[in-house]
C-alpha cells in the first residue's frame, strides 16, 4: 500500500553542497519533471497516497512550476511536504506557500553556525538562511503549515547536529 510519494521535481540546484553525491555523477544530464509528466503521475496516482513529498537531488524552488505542482498535488487531497535549502523563499514564494497548501516545510541545515553551514552549503549564505526561515516561521502561524528541519551528518560537521536543538 503506497502512502508515500516521492517527487523530484528538478535535478538542478542552486548550491554546490559539499557532501552532495552530485558530485560522483558521471556524464548525467540535469532536467526538470514537465508539468504535463507530472499531471500524468496525480493521474496515475494510488488512492493510498496520503502524502505528496517534493525533493531529490536538485532545488524544487528552482522549478519554475513548483507552485502549480504543490497546488495540484494539494487539490489530490494529499498532504504536501517539500524539502528546499532555502535560498529561494522570497516573499511572494512564502505567500505562496502559505495558501494553505503545503502542510510540512523542511530547510536542509547541515551547520548550526555561519561558519560550518558556510563550509557545508556552499554557495548559500547563512544569515539570509535564517532570515528566510524566521520569515517562513512568523507568517506561518496559524495556517497550519509546520517547519522542519533536516541534517544530513558527514565527517566534516558530525559535531553540529549537537546544535540543532538550540537552533530550532
Amino acid at each position: 500500500m503506497l502512502k508515500n510519494l516521492y517527487i523530484e521535481p528538478t535535478t538542478k540546484c542552486n548550491l554546490n553542497c559539499k557532501m552532495c553525491f552530485r558530485h560522483t555523477w558521471f556524464d548525467e544530464s540535469f532536467c526538470d519533471l514537465s508539468l504535463e509528466d507530472f499531471r500524468r503521475v496525480l493521474a496515475t496516482m494510488p488512492k493510498s497516497v496520503e502524502t505528496i513529498f517534493f525533493g531529490g537531488m536538485g532545488e524544487p524552488l528552482f522549478h519554475r512550476d513548483i507552485l502549480e505542482m504543490i497546488r495540484l498535488a494539494a487539490d489530490t487531497g494529499a498532504e504536501v511536504e517539500l524539502l528546499t535549502n532555502g535560498t529561494l523563499l522570497t516573499e511572494e514564494t512564502l505567500d505562496r506557500l502559505l495558501q494553505g497548501e503545503l502542510h510540512m516545510l523542511w530547510v536542509s541545515m547541515d551547520g548550526f553556525t555561519r561558519e560550518a553551514y558556510g563550509a557545508m552549503r556552499l554557495g548559500s549564505r547563512f544569515d539570509r538562511i535564517c532570515a528566510n526561515l524566521a520569515e517562513f516561521d512568523r507568517r506561518r502561524t496559524g495556517t497550519g503549515t509546520q517547519l522542519g528541519i533536516t541534517f544530513v551528518m558527514a565527517p566534516d560537521n558530525r559535531a553540529e547536529w549537537r546544535h540543532m536543538n538550540d537552533f530550532a
